[in-house]
């Protein structure tokens, strides 16, 4: 039985999660330093500090993420040493592979680092983590999880304890 969702304007549509159109993606920074800031923790409430190159950053997502292309980010945070990101096909034909778009954001993010600081270097990890998400389910835990990743930090695999130390802004 295939779910139909019943849209504003009383069209239905087929459940989006039928055919993979979304990822959730972990790009990481080179070496996992803390370039992109640290998380300040006081009285429960996580803050993300962001160094020149955290501000850089947000620039370069929030640009990126208002660009229309057949990939879109529909959310992301970013950490200290790495971003999450929940990716969205807008096509149905994928001649833009994830790999591509990977790419094209790290160059776009890096861009945005080089002008902050004047400086040309590697700042990313050549790979990058993907998940498939395959239902609505999926998706509201990982969406869910970008909210709340700030908070929750030190209990991140990626999580370095002398992270402040790291940056090298």
């Amino acid at each position: 039985m295939r779910l139909k969702i019943v849209l504003e304007d009383e069209t239905c549509t087929a459940d989006p999660f039928t055919t993979p159109h979304h990822q959730f993606i972990t790009i990481k920074t080179l070496h996992h330093h803390c370039l992109l800031g640290h998380i300040k923790t006081e009285k429960g409430t996580a803050t993300w500090i962001p160094t020149t190159w955290g501000h850089a950053a947000a620039r370069g997502m929030e640009s990126l993420k208002n660009q229309a292309l057949a990939i879109g980010i529909d959310s992301y945070v970013i950490m200290p040493n790495h971003i999450h990101m929940i990716l969205k096909h807008h096509s149905r034909h994928r001649k833009n592979h994830i790999s591509k778009f990977v790419v094209s954001c790290k160059t776009h993010l890096t861009y945005h680092l080089n002008v902050s600081r004047s400086s040309i270097r590697q700042y990313w990890h050549p790979s990058y983590e993907a998940l498939i998400i395959r239902n609505a389910a999926t998706y509201n835990v990982l969406s869910l999880s970008i909210q709340e990743h700030r908070k929750n930090w030190k209990y991140d695999m990626l999580y370095t304890p002398c992270c402040k130390n790291n940056s090298r802004s």
